[in-house]
């Protein structure tokens, strides 16, 4: 949340809601900046050598671990997104005077430096205190150190510890999204089953990360130890219990370093002239997620670096897989992989955002270190799996990833949900209207997306919904699937009081909810991008967003305006020929992807990925420098 703007003109204030001012172009600009900014930072000098070389473990630099954190932290994100709004606003409203309502830390660090660029008064009761505080630091502080004792916590409780099967395939899965019910992994499931009638059997999975989803999380979870919680039939064992207290010698160590880490970092001089955002000075705000990278992003990678070692020296594997390859977990996995000189793959397992820094290199970022003899450049997977040709393309154009590198093969859960929407029948889509309140008249758009990303947008949404209802041209009805990864809770307070929306049962798979409504609305979800391929048309709110693309091909139907949602909503669900336009346009934009559904892509992805692990991979390394 950037907040809200008093703004003076000709002796009469009013208040701007500048995340509303500030969302479409302006955020999606101040996105494409955040990530620019963050990347230039691998060139900054820190005690005589470019941060990108200044830290390192076994000899693998930490900057992929520490652009991460600026990412996923995005404090970066709000100081552009807030920059670029208060600059906009200041250009065309042309205030005599500007004061802040509410807001975050971004907005009250640069309101005042605004003010005095453009030579514009403060309102009265303006805060006019800078940076992010003492709060921030102390938060990443407890943080860091629940993460660390916590580690160590586990290693001292008593238990057996769980061994692993050598040889074969070691994947690398989300704990959190291991399924008790159905006893398989809940991204890759299709892949596993198919990798596992080849060369490259026998699949042994660790599980990464909480054990729960990141809204479930309670304080004390992961004081947990993982050999106590079997995880359904006992197939996934947590990365965390293969690791011995000596195993993470290197990883205390570091741990111990942290804060003359921190000094190194802050007391940069080039590292305080490049904290300028927008012409702004940011330092006071960027200088603590420059200690949090060094006090929590740093400990936190070499740890798993740690663990991760701990689990393929065991399995001795002769292939690494993971479909988390471009986060922290995954980096570290493909970094120490790529150090045993084991083969290592990555799964694409939803849409790649082109926002997102994690998938976003440059062409120096893949190469070697011209410096440090030890340092091979990014992580990549040897070999990366992809759904179609849009996700090839950009790994190869903006992510510098080699067109080898890349296997094509098709999305297993496109292929899964397509097979379950073609077994749903009259009589199940029946029973399922009815079960969502739905006379046979009634139209429905179904939401499919998480609530973070929703934002402002989900209250609009229902709003929206209600304006069309209230019309009287048909009865319109807003059908909200909470993301499994967060609590229905989150979603019901925006719906509150609407009698046109409500949540969808938990007892109605996605497959249901698509055939029986007539519109699928989302902002980002791969869900979208499904749903365009099966005939189904989809809406994505808050253009420009990640979307962008399948919307200007005209795949999939867009909003940049909440003025203009009530007139979609009524277009989409009321009219059947628009509704029929969307469809055509979407499968024609599905077909010129390379979208499709054949029923082949896990047995396609199996088969390459068994070919990788069959070509082997040359020698690890035999002597490493000492960690930073």
């Amino acid at each position: 949340m950037i907040g809200r703007l008093a703004i003076e003109r000709a002796g009469r204030v009013e208040t701007i809601d500048l995340d509303d001012y500030g969302a479409g172009a302006i955020a999606d600009e101040a996105a494409g900046r955040a990530n620019a900014w963050i990347k230039s930072l691998r060139h900054v000098e820190v005690a005589g050598r470019s941060l990108r070389d200044r830290f390192h473990y076994r000899g693998d630099s930490l900057w992929w671990f520490a652009e991460l954190f600026l990412h996923k932290e995005g404090v970066v994100d709000a100081l552009w997104r807030a920059a670029l709004t208060l600059d906009a606003v200041c250009e065309v409203d042309e205030p005599t005077r500007i004061g802040i309502v509410d807001g975050g830390t971004a907005l009250r660090h640069l309101v005042p430096q605004v003010a005095a660029r453009l030579g514009i008064g403060l309102l009265p009761g303006t805060d006019t205190g800078r940076g992010a505080g003492p709060p921030r630091d102390a938060a990443t502080g407890v943080k860091s150190r629940v993460l660390t004792w916590a580690a160590e916590a586990r290693r001292a409780l008593p238990g057996r510890r769980p061994t692993l099967q050598t040889g074969g395939t070691l994947a690398f899965v989300h704990s959190a999204f291991w399924r008790d019910a159905t006893g398989e992994e809940g991204y890759i499931a299709p892949v596993l089953d198919a990798l596992a009638a080849t060369s490259a059997a026998p699949i042994q999975l660790v599980g990464v990360g909480p054990r729960h989803n990141f809204q479930a999380r309670r304080w004390w979870h992961p004081l947990m130890p993982g050999w106590r919680q079997p995880r359904g039939d006992g197939a996934v064992v947590p990365v965390e219990t293969l690791a011995s207290h000596g195993a993470l010698a290197g990883s205390r160590a570091v741990w111990r370093a942290r804060h003359e880490v921190a000094n190194a970092l802050i007391g940069s001089a080039a590292m305080r002239a490049a904290a300028r955002v927008a012409g702004y000075d940011a330092w006071d705000v960027i200088a603590p997620e420059l200690r949090g990278i060094a006090t929590l992003q740093f400990p936190w990678s070499v740890r798993a670096m740690d663990e991760a070692r701990a689990a393929i020296t065991q399995a001795r594997p002769r292939l690494v897989l993971t479909y988390a390859e471009a986060g922290g977990w995954g980096r570290a996995i493909m970094t120490e992989a790529r150090r045993h000189g084991i083969p290592c793959a990555g799964i694409q397992h939803g849409f790649i955002y082109r926002r997102w820094l994690n998938y976003l290199h440059e062409r120096d970022e893949m190469q070697p270190s011209a410096t440090m003899a030890h340092d091979a450049g990014f992580p990549r997977p040897d070999l990366t799996v992809v759904f179609d040709r849009v996700a090839s393309l950009h790994l190869e154009i903006a992510g510098a990833f080699p067109r080898a590198a890349l296997a094509v093969t098709g999305s297993p859960g496109l292929e899964r949900l397509a097979a379950r929407v073609r077994a749903i029948g009259a009589a199940e889509r029946s029973t399922a209207r009815v079960a969502l309140g739905l006379a046979d008249g009634d139209r429905a758009a179904v939401v499919v997306a998480k609530h973070v990303q929703l934002g402002r947008w989900l209250p609009l949404l229902v709003a929206a919904n209600d304006q069309v209802a209230a019309a009287g041209a048909g009865r319109t009805r807003l059908i909200v699937k909470p993301h499994p990864a967060e609590t229905p809770d989150l979603y019901a307070a925006a719906i509150d009081g609407s009698d046109t929306a409500r949540l969808a049962p938990p007892s109605l798979d996605l497959a249901t909810l698509l055939v029986a409504c007539d519109l699928v609305v989302t902002v980002n979800s791969t869900v979208a991008i499904d749903a365009m391929a099966l005939g189904i048309p989809a809406l994505s709110v808050g253009v420009p967003n990640n979307l962008t693309p399948f919307v200007v091909a005209g795949g999939i139907a867009g909003v940049y305006r909440p003025d203009d949602l009530p007139s979609t909503l009524a277009r989409l669900l009321q009219n059947d020929a628009a509704r029929a336009e969307l469809v055509a346009r979407g499968l024609a934009c599905a077909e010129s992807g390379g979208i499709r559904t054949d029923d082949g892509a896990a047995v396609r992805a199996a088969e390459a990925l068994a070919a990788l692990a069959d070509a082997g991979s040359g020698p690890a390394g035999a002597s490493r420098p000492a960690p930073l």
